[in-house]
């Protein structure tokens, strides 16, 4: 209804994977997504919405995702490789993202690339095809995906909506 009249579609998120699939799945709205994906049309999944895009998530049990970017959601990492510190998780706060510009279509520009973003989430997508990935960030010393993109579909493990200026101008974009 509302779905398929849109132009774009942003897939928010708070909570879990297994609940949120699950929820998506019973409502028919996961049929709605993926017809306007096969459209053609902009699809952004914000945190928890771009780890549905994934194929898979093991949030607790595993679950098939939408599969609208090939890859799976796991849990980030409790211990740092190279500092062998114990890194706290959830990831909460404001941390750089690096992104390549090169990309066609790519989300971020010479305002956005670089920024701090807002950050809150347990759990990273890993993306199955590299290139994909369109942003980065510092976990402890590991470099962890928080911005992907295939085709018409993007994601960001952060919150646009919570960052600031940088995070409208992506929106916007």
């Amino acid at each position: 209804t509302d779905i398929e009249d849109s132009s774009h579609l942003i897939i928010p998120g708070v909570g879990a994977f297994s609940n949120a699939i699950n929820t998506l799945k019973n409502s028919f709205l996961s049929e709605s997504i993926l017809n306007h994906a096969n459209k053609g049309l902009p699809i952004l999944g914000i945190c928890l919405g771009m780890q549905l895009l994934a194929d898979f998530g093991f949030e607790g049990s595993k679950n098939h995702g939408l599969g609208l970017i090939p890859g799976e959601v796991r849990k980030l990492p409790s211990i740092d490789p190279i500092s062998k510190k114990q890194l706290k998780i959830p990831n909460i706060g404001w941390r750089s993202v690096e992104s390549s510009l090169e990309k066609e279509n790519n989300l971020f520009d010479e305002r956005t690339n670089n920024r701090e973003y807002y950050h809150v989430h347990s759990y990273q997508f890993i993306p199955a095809i590299e290139e994909n990935i369109i942003g980065k960030s510092k976990f402890g010393n590991i470099d962890i995906v928080v911005a992907i993109r295939e085709g018409n579909i993007f994601g960001t493990q952060f919150h646009p909506e919570k960052s600031g200026e940088s995070g409208l101008l992506l929106l916007k974009k």
